[in-house]
Parts: structure tokens; C-alpha cells; sequence
């Protein structure tokens, strides 16, 4: 394989990937909307710090297990 055709399946990978990035984050929007209106038809606090914690404590935590 040339660095020419090497370059260019790269740059098809790094499409695909960056296309199911975008699909994955309009699926948790979606989700994460769900979620809204379910605890608004239940009287609950849409905002939940302590949720919002765990969220962010395991994407830190992913974050330094993969570099």
C-alpha cells in the first residue's frame, strides 16, 4: 500500500469515526431529553448534581485509563 492510498484509508477511518461520534451524541441528546421529560411528569428536579458527578467522575476516570 502506498502512503498516498495509507493516508486516504485513514482519512476514511477518521470520517466513520467522526460520524458515529455525532450519531452517539444526538442519541444521548435524545435520551438525555427522555430522561427530562419523564422526571417532569414525575414532580423531580430535572438537574441532579449528584448524577451529574457520577457522569463526570467515570468520563475522568475513562479519560486517564486511555490516555
Amino acid at each position: 500500500m502506498s502512503s498516498k492510498e495509507g493516508l486516504d484509508k485513514l482519512r476514511s477511518e477518521m470520517r466513520n469515526i467522526t460520524t458515529n461520534i455525532i450519531c452517539q451524541v444526538q442519541r444521548r441528546m435524545e435520551i438525555s431529553r427522555q430522561v427530562g421529560e419523564i422526571k417532569t411528569k414525575l414532580n423531580i428536579d430535572v438537574m441532579d448534581e449528584k448524577v451529574e458527578q457520577e457522569v463526570r467522575g467515570s468520563i475522568l476516570k475513562l479519560s486517564k485509563e486511555i490516555g
